[in-house]
């Protein structure tokens, strides 16, 4: 192999690792129940189509879930790694005046009785068309179907290779459980009160005792303020409600997010307000019933600070972060079924210095059934541009079922990105919105959409748009290199915008590739896209709009013939069509007899030879390759 067609290779690998990157790095992993090993009758529940209300199938990963409704079924799973902790996210029936039930489900390691799970529905099921606030199922319209339950595993860890039952046995009196998914980790030990910090205990809070502890930890932070010293919340179950609790420029450490609890008390605001402080380490609960201060919603957290702030390591169940201010950065954290955004970085709900909303980052975060958008960045105040939101990041997040809103959603600001993240199986909106808040919000002056995987992105409410990613609301954007696999809806909305769409993978949409609606404005440069496996009667690429939204379009999968309508090639790349093939590739702008490589997604060489212009790919197997050759940039292409 040459140097140069060597430095090529390693341009290519680099693009393969990064490819590959979507979605959050965790230290668990997650089973699908339908990928388990059904027992006694157990079923699969499952979608073709979208339906025309919520149902358990639309607000599950991968729109399925096995049901256990009789005695003796069970599903099982067969562990890869160690693990001593299990999350079971379970769907159960709501009590008939609402309210929910709380009953138990068992779990067996390898064949072994080990404990039962307490499971509820109290936190789930709430009915309306249009609010999360009404539990009465006289209403109608149920949704929001699942909770998750978490459990250190009783007796031995389970080491690899064994055999995970959940059943339902005479004692489980349910109905019925709806298994979406479990998470197995394997938790250490918990973490040491650090160097130069206060505990909560010292200032009268007492683990465990069910009894509020709002005024010792006041009391605490205080304490820590004053002497410039850290606050430690040790392990344990510390419960605060009635106010919230202020904090400014201190570090507050938890024991570990499966060892330090903070538990919310319903009635009044709860939530702990954070102004240029550092949070790690621990777990917060909320006992939220609907999405109203009476029903217990409020923020886990707001954060912001003009110095900088940083949460990671804390895992919200039932409530959210709310992030703003200047340098902050949220990670590694998780949020499960929450009432509001899993994570929204935003500029404040006034403006003002600590709201400011300048380079804010979302990393490595962990959403679940959230109750509007996974991770939003949400520009809503300072009055236009220049006072916009500016270099926000939301890098390698996972976002997964979101059952209100979008996957992720982009509500203003300006030079943001997105990139390498997973978002799965909205029930509601878009796999991921580009656009503005409302009709006042700020505008989206520039963002890159790049590198994520999409898959089943998008739900049933189709007014603020129905594809994999949507963009709208005058939005200059660049979505670029992204892949969207099984959209119910339409691969990428195209409404009011001025963007750029290249490189970007469609597969299996139910609708079209891409579609630009009727009385949309604004202009696009479509290229180096690919749409395969449509439907009957659908296509790749329509127009709907074609005086008032203006396309440049070249070397797209629909324009197999249309290599000369590209410009020149002045990025040195290769130029390849077309890109979705069965048998042959040309490719132009080659010196005779030149030395290619083709390599899959596992960065494997797969063919290696010398052409001039056409290559035979009839013997490489259906999947997504890479085309190298010296001097040029690697081009993606698609076997049929």
């Amino acid at each position: 192999m040459s140097k140069r067609l060597f430095a090529c290779f390693a341009i290519l690998f680099s693009a393969i690792v990064h490819i590959s990157a979507q979605g959050a790095t965790m230290p668990f992993k997650m089973y699908e129940a339908e990928d388990g090993n059904l027992v006694g009758g157990a079923t699969i529940l499952s979608m073709s189509t979208l339906p025309t209300v919520p149902t358990v199938q639309l607000e599950s990963s991968g729109r399925k879930c096995v049901e256990l409704n009789a005695t003796g079924e069970s599903v099982t799973w067969t562990t890869t790694d160690i693990t001593n902790t299990i999350v079971v996210r379970v769907s159960m029936p709501d009590a008939p005046m609402g309210g929910g039930i709380t009953d138990s489900l068992n779990l067996y390691v390898d064949g072994v009785f080990r404990q039962s799970m307490v499971c509820t529905s109290k936190y789930a099921w709430v009915y309306g068309k249009q609010n999360l606030v009404e539990n009465d199922p006289s209403i109608g319209t149920p949704k929001r179907f699942y909770d998750m339950h978490r459990a250190f595993i009783k007796g031995d860890p389970v080491h690899a290779g064994s055999i995970i039952t959940l059943k339902k046995e005479v004692e489980n009196t349910a109905a019925y459980y709806q298994i979406d998914f479990i998470l197995l980790e394997n938790v250490g030990p918990p973490l040491p009160q650090p160097a130069n910090t206060l505990s909560v205990i010292d200032y009268g809070a007492i683990p465990d005792d069910n009894i509020d502890d709002t005024q010792a930890f006041k009391n605490c932070i205080s304490a820590c303020q004053t002497q410039k010293k850290g606050m430690w919340i040790p392990a344990g179950n510390f419960h605060n409600g009635g106010s919230i609790i202020n904090a400014t420029g201190i570090n507050i450490y938890g024991a570990g997010m499966w060892y330090t609890t903070n538990t919310r008390i319903i009635g009044g605001r709860h939530k702990w307000n954070l102004t240029n402080c550092t949070i790690q380490d621990l777990y917060i609960f909320n006992p939220e019933t609907g999405r109203d201060v009476t029903l217990g919603h409020d923020s886990g957290m707001t954060v912001q600070g003009a110095k900088g702030w940083l949460v990671e390591r804390v895992w919200t169940h039932h409530c959210f972060f709310w992030c703003s201010g200047t340098d902050g950065i949220i990670r590694d954290c998780r949020a499960t079924e929450s009432w509001a955004d899993g994570i929204n970085l935003n500029n404040g709900p006034t403006v003002k210095v600590d709201y400011e909303g300048i380079r804010l980052t979302a990393q490595n975060n962990f959403i679940v059934g959230p109750g509007d958008d996974g991770i939003a960045i949400n520009s809503q105040n300072g009055g236009g541009v220049a006072a916009n939101m500016a270099d926000t990041k939301i890098l390698n997040n996972t976002s997964i079922a979101s059952m209100w809103a979008n996957g992720m959603r982009v509500a203003g600001g300006r030079n943001s990105i997105l990139r390498n993240n997973l978002i799965t199986d909205p029930s509601d909106g878009s796999g991921i919105r580009i656009g503005k808040f409302g009709t006042v919000g700020n505008p989206c002056e520039s963002v890159l959409v790049e590198n994520n995987l999409i898959l089943r992105g998008c739900g049933i409410r189709t007014t603020y748009g129905h594809g994999g990613i949507t963009v709208a609301d005058t939005a200059t954007a660049t979505i670029q290199s992204n892949t969207i696999i099984d959209s119910p809806g339409i691969g990428i909305d195209v409404q009011r915008c001025n963007a750029v769409f290249i490189g970007n993978i469609i597969d299996n949409p139910s609708l079209q590739g891409f579609l630009i609606k009727s009385g949309s404005i604004g202009s696009g440069t479509f290229t180096g896209n690919t749409v395969t496996n449509l439907k009957s009667g659908q296509v790749a690429f329509r127009n709907d709009a074609p005086t008032t939204f203006t396309v440049s379009s070249w070397n797209n999968s629909w324009q197999p013939t249309g290599i000369e309508t590209q410009p020149d090639n002045t990025d040195n790349s290769l130029r390849v069509y077309p890109t979705v093939i069965q048998n042959s590739l040309y490719i132009k702008g080659l010196e005779t007899n030149t030395e290619i490589m083709i390599v899959n997604v596992s960065g494997q060489v797969v063919l290696k030879t010398k052409t001039t212009e056409l290559v035979d790919v009839s013997n490489l197997s259906p999947g997504i390759y890479f085309i190298c050759a010296e001097n040029k940039k690697p081009v993606r292409f698609i076997k049929k």
